[in-house]
């Protein structure tokens, strides 16, 4: 992504193999072997999160600008993972990773640590685009993330728009 003038506006890059968060799972807790009728929500944990979130959070860190305040009202997003090419992969054609980890946990696993750093509440993301890919020879894995102010009342219109200082060619050489 290159450089963006519009105010409000933050781009960066975290490099690493992207991971997702994990699923919850809700299990109905028994007293004395009765269904109490409560339910407990436990989140799968992934060992690699931790760090992941931690080198997200960083690179918040250092994309808002001092003194800033968080971003507020309604934003637009755009993220776009780069996945390690598994060895098995063809090298002679086009393939996709449309496979685990899923996009939207992917998403999870970056919205979170920016809560607090660059916008009050991931609630307040109302566009969304998001892509997953594998990398190219000498790219490295990670995530490029854009979030800038909604201006319209129309998100779908708005989704149609270039975003700030970006183009419509979403390839690897933009969002690179």
């Amino acid at each position: 992504m290159e450089a963006l003038e519009q105010p409000g506006t933050v781009s960066f890059t975290v490099f690493g193999e992207p991971v997702s968060k994990g699923n919850k799972s809700a299990f109905a807790i028994r007293k004395g072997g009765v269904l109490t009728g409560k339910v407990a929500v436990v989140e799968g944990k992934n060992k690699r999160l931790p760090e992941w979130t931690a080198r997200v959070h960083a690179a918040a860190q250092a994309a808002a600008r001092d003194g800033a305040p968080l971003l507020e009202g309604p934003l637009s997003m755009a993220a776009h993972f780069r996945m390690t090419r598994p060895k098995s992969a063809p090298k002679r054609r086009r393939v996709w990773p449309a496979k685990r980890p899923d996009l939207d946990k992917l998403l999870r696993g970056v919205l979170d640590p920016l809560t607090g750093i660059l916008f009050v509440d991931d609630a307040q993301i109302v566009s969304l685009v998001a892509s997953k890919d594998y990398v190219a020879d000498g790219e490295q894995p990670g995530v490029t993330v854009m979030l800038w102010p909604l201006l319209t009342s129309d998100p779908w219109a708005h989704s149609q728009q270039i975003p700030p200082g970006g183009s419509h060619d979403h390839t690897r050489s933009s969002m690179s």
